[in-house]
């Protein structure tokens, strides 16, 4: 009676007690896939595949799985764990397990990673003006993109990125100042003392709504003197009147 209840159960376990199957411990998340499009391997076989049965740990110890850790023995049936990789994890890679070793997938192709993308530091001034009297500029900074590559994190050459940025330029000046006179004091003697006034005008440039402009302002010069006292020729002396006089003290 004993002997056909044994055979009874061997035969509902499945044929090959004792074994484990490759395909038994293997479903839609294999973990030894390494090409991206396929599973990942389970941790242990899912509910639905063919169960390994035992009757003890050593039933379990060599799993025909080289991913699939020795198992334990529980309800006479091989309950199994999956090789940890996760060691091997990083922001371009995945541990995964293949024919028994630990190998670092790639991951992440082209994506960022590290510092990331447009890793950038400060504007520098505001600059590459027209003229004096421009006030639209750019301003640049220095950045690079971190990209995952073939399971390494890598740094690109740096480039230049740019801005718009602006200035106020109303009142500084942008050209040289010209003074420009109807005449001179035109005096007809020594010791003349009046003539007709010379009027001057000043022309200045100046930034007003980004462009060099001139602004003027007259003044005029007295043409007026004291020349009293003033030699004249000889012994002769200027007058207070504006003439020359002789023999002067």
């Amino acid at each position: 009676m004993r002997l056909r209840l044994a055979s009874l159960a061997c035969v509902l376990l499945a044929a090959g007690c004792g074994k484990v199957s490759r395909n038994a411990d293997a479903g839609s998340g294999d973990h030894r896939d390494d090409g991206g499009s396929g599973g990942v391997v389970a941790d242990a076989a899912p509910p639905d595949a063919t169960p390994v049965a035992c009757d003890g740990p050593e039933d379990c110890a060599n799993p025909d799985d080289p991913c699939l850790l020795p198992g334990t023995c529980e309800d006479r049936v091989c309950h199994f764990e999956a090789m940890d990789c996760s060691d091997l994890d990083g922001e371009c890679t995945k541990g995964i397990c293949a024919d028994g070793e630990c190998q670092a997938k790639s991951i992440r192709e082209a994506q960022a990673c590290g510092a990331g993308v447009m890793a950038c530091g400060a504007f520098g001034d505001c600059g590459d003006f027209a003229d004096v009297c421009d006030e639209s500029g750019t301003e640049s900074r220095s950045c690079t993109d971190s990209t995952c590559q073939a399971g390494s994190c890598v740094t690109g050459a740096a480039y230049s990125d740019s801005r718009g940025c602006s200035r106020d330029t109303d009142g500084t000046m942008c050209g040289d100042s010209t003074v420009d006179c109807d005449g001179i004091c035109n005096y007809t003697s020594v010791c003349d003392n009046d003539d007709t006034d010379v009027t001057c005008v000043t022309t200045d440039y100046a930034c007003a709504a980004a462009s060099c402009t001139p602004s003027q302002t007259s003044q005029v010069d007295d043409c007026r003197r004291d020349t009293e006292g003033l030699p004249c020729g000889g012994d002769g002396c200027c007058s207070p009147s504006g003439t020359c006089v002789a023999n002067c003290v």
